[in-house]
C-alpha cells in the first residue's frame, strides 16, 4: 500500500506529528507513547528540548509506522516582488488574510 505523505515539511513540526497520532492516521497506527511525546513536544518552550523529543518520536515513528512515504509535496506560490503578507500554514495551503501590493 502506498500512502501519501501531505504533512511532510510544515514550518511546525507538530503539525506533521499530529497526523499520525492515535486513531488519525490511515495505516490504523496507534502508540500512547507517541502520543504523550508529542503533548510533551506541544507544553516544551526550549527549543532544544523540543528537537531531542521529534528525534525520539521519529525514531518510533520509523520502526513501528507500517508506511513508506513515497513521495513529497508542498503548494508552490508565485507572487510579484510588490505583493506582501502571503504565507503558508503547516497544512500547506496559501493564505492571503494579510496580503497586499506595496
Amino acid at each position: 500500500m502506498i500512502v501519501g505523505d501531505f504533512y511532510s515539511l510544515p514550518p511546525n513540526p507538530v503539525a506533521a506529528f499530529g497526523y499520525v497520532t492515535s486513531g488519525r492516521c490511515n495505516c490504523n497506527w496507534n502508540n500512547k507513547q507517541f502520543d504523550a511525546l508529542l503533548l510533551k513536544a506541544q507544553g516544551t518552550a526550549n527549543a532544544a528540548k523540543r528537537k531531542a523529543i521529534y528525534a525520539q518520536m521519529q525514531e518510533l515513528f520509523a520502526k513501528e509506522v507500517p508506511i513508506i512515504a513515497m513521495a513529497h509535496q508542498t503548494n508552490i506560490i508565485a507572487a510579484q516582488k510588490s505583493v506582501t503578507g502571503i504565507w503558508e500554514d503547516p497544512a500547506g495551503t496559501t493564505r492571503l488574510e494579510g496580503a497586499r501590493m506595496k
